[in-house]
């Protein structure tokens, strides 16, 4: 009877799994898009939650190209998208950039926060706070009654004022060469680049002001334009055209367009409260999101005629993937689990079975693991190319969210399953094992069958995809794996006047 309902928790379990992995597509939280001028080459963000939390998922497409692929992820939302060369920049809502695929940027200098970047193909520029020092300092009144002998004159906090700066990014460092005016609120900031010099937007009083950092440093004033409500949330620059997107909680979207002088607004679409705008093969990119699909809208750049219908932006599905490996950590879980219930019903047999221990030894952990990373050279030498030139993700679990990474994963673990079953069925032993030392025996020292040889190979495939479970070697009694559970084999060390086969 408890067999029995082991059984059924097991099954269960089994079909359970799979259902629960296959959960609902994330929601969309927040959409990014960015182009490079230079290269034609186009980045869309896509922040989603997922039961771990917010995640931005990046994807690419080349020029001349349709179709977007993912290339990395990162386990948090971003405020901004920008590039600077080749490197894709992505700022973080606490006032953090970095570098994607790389760890966290250069802070600003002296106590100053980022609350805007923009880069180009030469050039990194970024508007930062300067944040307040408050200090402690006497004061007297005049007016009121005269301090209390024996008792501390009263205090009050002087704040050094707050303001906004210029920042370039040079030899890796960042340094100031501006500042905004002291009215200038930090909500109301846009930043962008024209011909690699940085153009600041910001809005005071329902007007809407542009200045342009010259060569010599200095501000050049390129006008006003009323904004209403709506504040500025980017600046773009192509086509001999200055674009200032405005936005706000309420209405639609409108951009202001400079050439030689300020021309008629353009009015944009408000289809959802999840919007961005960029530049992408000369073409401005509306992007916006109703919390599911993600749609575009484009405007082009030279002749600032819209197109009449929306596309939707088709991503390769990362969720997908998700669902898959969830699908796999279940099956792979329950498959364990019948190699142990397995296990527990042939108990009395183990214990019938032992070798001559005369004869043989378990084989060192050392040599064991030695063993097992020779093996695992092509999966090894997949991931680390994946790492360097499919995807610059953060971590090596992420490159299983990139397609092309884990298609090639997915065929280095298939060579990696066949190499280990082909030549342990022939020669007794694998590849790592020849050079480590060791022998596969059956629990009786003997010399284990093809069959038992192929079913402790394959089963590696449960070691890959739930990782944890080589641990289980270090606490059990005769040092085996799942699959030398579901075989009945064990790991000797091989001596010198052993033979090349363990005889029965």
């Amino acid at each position: 009877m408890p067999m029995f309902r082991s059984s059924c928790v097991l099954l269960l379990l089994m079909a359970l799994g799979p259902m629960l992995a296959i959960a609902a597509d994330p929601v969309v939280a927040g959409v990014q898009i960015e182009g490079a001028s230079d290269t034609g080459n186009a980045w869309f963000a896509r922040t989603v939650i997922t039961p771990d939390g917010k995640e931005t998922l990046i994807y690419e497409r080349e020029e001349g190209l349709r179709d977007w692929h993912l290339t990395t992820s990162i386990a948090q939302p971003i405020t901004q998208l920008t590039h600077y060369g080749s490197q894709l920049v992505a700022m973080l809502p606490d006032g953090q950039w970095l570098f994607v695929g790389e760890s966290s940027g250069q802070s600003l200098p002296a106590r100053n926060r980022l609350i805007a970047i923009a880069g180009d193909a030469s050039t990194l520029w970024a508007v930062g706070e300067r944040t307040a020092n408050p200090s402690t300092s006497p004061t007297t009144s005049t007016t009121g009654a005269t301090t209390a002998p024996g008792t501390r004159p009263a205090t009050t906090q002087v704040t050094e004022p707050v303001g906004l700066s210029v920042f370039q990014f040079t030899a890796g460092k960042w340094k100031r060469l501006g500042a905004l005016p002291q009215t200038v609120a930090p909500a109301s900031v846009a930043l962008g680049l024209s011909t690699s010099r940085p153009v600041v937007a910001f809005a005071e009083g329902g007007i809407v002001s542009v200045l342009r950092l010259g060569a010599d440093d200095k501000w050049a004033d390129l006008g006003q334009q009323p904004a209403g409500d709506l504040l500025p949330r980017k600046v773009i620059a192509d086509s001999g055209h200055l674009f200032v997107w405005l936005t706000g909680s309420a209405g639609p979207d409108r951009l202001l367009v400079r050439s030689d002088h300020w021309l008629d607004p353009v009015t944009l679409k408000r289809e959802a409260d999840i919007r961005s705008l960029g530049l992408a093969g000369g073409m401005l990119r509306y992007v916006y999101s109703d919390g599911h699909s993600v749609h575009q809208h484009s405007i082009n750049t030279r002749t600032l005629q819209a197109d009449r219908s929306d596309e939707e932006i088709a991503t390769p599905d990362a969720s997908r993937l998700q669902r898959i490996w969830g699908f796999l950590d279940w099956a792979m879980i329950g498959l364990v689990g019948l190699v142990v219930l397995h296990t527990y019903r042939q108990r009395d047999q183990y214990r019938q079975l032992s070798p001559d221990w005369k004869k043989v030894e378990l084989a060192p952990f050392g040599r064991r693991i030695f063993a097992g990373m020779i093996d695992l050279v092509p999966l090894l030498a997949a991931a680390v190319y994946a790492r360097l030139y499919i995807a610059h993700v953060g971590s090596p679990p992420d490159l299983l969210l990139v397609p092309q990474a884990f298609e090639l994963l997915v065929w280095a673990s298939g060579i990696y399953l066949a190499h280990t079953t082909m030549i342990e069925s022939l020669a007794g032993r694998s590849l790592g094992k020849m050079i480590a030392r060791l022998q596969v025996v059956r629990l009786d020292g003997g010399k284990p069958h093809m069959g038992a040889l192929a079913i402790r190979n394959l089963l590696r495939c449960v070691d890959l995809v739930l990782l944890f479970t080589p641990i289980f070697m270090f606490y059990l009694p005769l040092r085996q794996r799942v699959g030398d559970m579901a075989a009945s084999t064990i790991v000797v060390a091989k001596r010198e006047e052993d033979s090349t086969h363990p005889t029965d």
